[in-house]
């Protein structure tokens, strides 16, 4: 059994400082995986409690994963890697009750969009939806495809309606992308850190990632040609507010990458679904090398993710290959989504929500520079729906990661986009979207709180 007699914070519910003491001590190693916490009447009579408020307090470290009962042994600390932590997390995700500032999900403001999405709806149920509720060509109406087709348009470039695919979200462009442009054992260059759910792609569908070192513009091409060399059939990239570093990829980068792939004949999935954050982003990887790559984005950042649109456009020659992927995976996206999401394009509406989450993540990037200017890179965007935040030593991810936990604030820590074992990178991901302005900023003050108080010494190793 550990003798462990925490020191509690007085200014919350005893059981809370409890549970808090928990994970706090559980990140510097004062407890270690496994330990034997003390029977609720022995830490009662030391902290001067009674047994009912470190019953609750028990309880309340249960329900975070940081410790398991085990009937007829005790209340013991569970290891942070074990599998209770990741159902946590994924718990914390789905059914936030308030108590928890959930930062470890990049979505927009939820209300702007609500108004248009509710015209788009019932103008959908006072319309004909006939052509809606039956099946139609996987790749989506043409009327619908055209819609995306106009909205990807830029001056430099765009993408011809007969490429786009509709799809059930950019994370669903992404599956297709795998399971119809590559086959199992195919290699895919990535950045060293990643999008995790390109991660989880790859794995589905047997794809192996190899890490392309970068610099401050992003990937090198030299690391490109060395992972090409080896045997890699593609490049997976974000170049516009990259997730997670924020970094957007320059022209000339941009240009250098796309003779690399050229040269090596490697299909290039462009992952642009922050791009309508930038104010004047460079050309796409799309319009300066069409015939090689599969453009990817969705609406789910600026009308919405519960509506479940967005698209790939790949190279003509390749198409068939993804709706191929598409009728074999879910057959079709959802017409009568699709159809709101396009009137919404065609009508304007969705220009404007975008300019108007594009302002709000301008606002809510003020709030972060306020706080947390110092640690900020000196290159961040003016406009972000996620903070990538290096942290100062002697703090490890981990470390900070569960004493925010402790202070009722979940971020996500650098090792969610790590590809393969490279060497541990000391920082965060949060992201800014889900909160009130409000909520965001005291989670700021209190990071920040947090970042100039050196972490609590860890228990030696015997």
């Amino acid at each position: 059994m550990t003798i462990w007699t925490p020191a509690l914070e007085a200014d919350k519910p005893a059981y809370q400082a409890l549970a808090d003491a928990v994970a706090r001590d559980r990140a510097s190693g004062a407890l270690a995986a496994g330990a034997r916490l003390p029977p609720h009447r022995t830490l009662a009579y030391a902290l001067g409690l009674t047994v009912g408020t470190i019953t609750r307090g028990y309880a309340e470290a249960a329900r975070r994963g940081l410790v398991r009962g085990e009937v007829g042994r005790g209340t013991f600390v569970t290891d942070p890697a074990a599998p209770e932590r990741a159902h946590l997390a994924l718990q914390r995700r789905v059914a936030d009750d308030g108590s928890v500032l959930n930062l470890t999900i990049t979505r927009p403001a939820l209300d702007m969009p609500l108004p248009a999405v509710k015209a788009g709806l019932a103008a959908l149920a006072a319309g004909d939806l006939d052509g809606l509720l039956d099946y139609g060509p996987a790749e989506g109406k043409l009327e619908h495809r055209a819609a995306i087709a106009d909205w990807l348009r830029r001056p430099e470039g765009g993408v011809q309606p007969e490429r786009v695919i509709v799809a059930s979200g950019a994370q669903n462009a992404l599956a297709l992308a795998a399971a119809g442009l590559f086959r199992p054992g195919d290699a895919i260059a990535v950045d060293p850190l990643t999008y995790p759910g390109f991660k989880t792609a790859a794995s589905l569908f047997g794809l192996t990632l190899t890490a392309a070192a970068g610099d401050m513009d992003g990937m090198t091409p030299d690391a490109l040609e060395a992972a090409a060399k080896a045997g890699a059939r593609g490049v997976y990239l974000m170049p516009t507010i990259h997730n997670p570093t924020m970094a957007t990829m320059p022209l000339a980068r941009r240009h250098a990458l796309a003779a690399v792939a050229e040269a090596h004949d490697l299909l290039i999935l462009e992952d642009d679904v922050y791009g309508f954050l930038a104010e004047t982003p460079p050309p796409r990887f799309a319009d300066l090398a069409p015939e090689r790559t599969a453009l990817i984005g969705s609406i789910s950042k600026f009308m919405g993710p519960a509506l479940r649109v967005g698209w790939i456009a790949p190279p003509l020659a390749r198409l068939a290959e993804v709706s191929g992927a598409l009728r074999g995976l879910a057959w079709m996206a959802s017409p009568l989504l699709a159809d709101v999401v396009a009137t919404a394009m065609a009508s304007g509406e969705a220009q404007r929500l975008a300019d108007r989450q594009r302002q709000e993540a301008a606002a809510r990037m003020v709030i972060v520079r306020a706080h947390l200017g110092p640690w900020l890179p000196n290159d961040a965007p003016p406009a972000a729906m996620h903070v990538w935040l290096p942290l100062p030593e002697p703090w490890r991810a981990d470390a900070f990661v569960a004493e925010a936990e402790a202070r009722r604030i979940a971020v996500s820590g650098a090792g969610a986009f790590a590809v393969g074992r490279a060497r541990a990178i000391h920082a965060i991901r949060f992201g800014l979207g889900a909160q009130t302005r409000a909520r965001l900023e005291q989670g700021m003050a209190t990071l920040a709180a947090l970042l100039e108080t050196p972490p609590r010494a860890g228990a030696a190793v015997v």
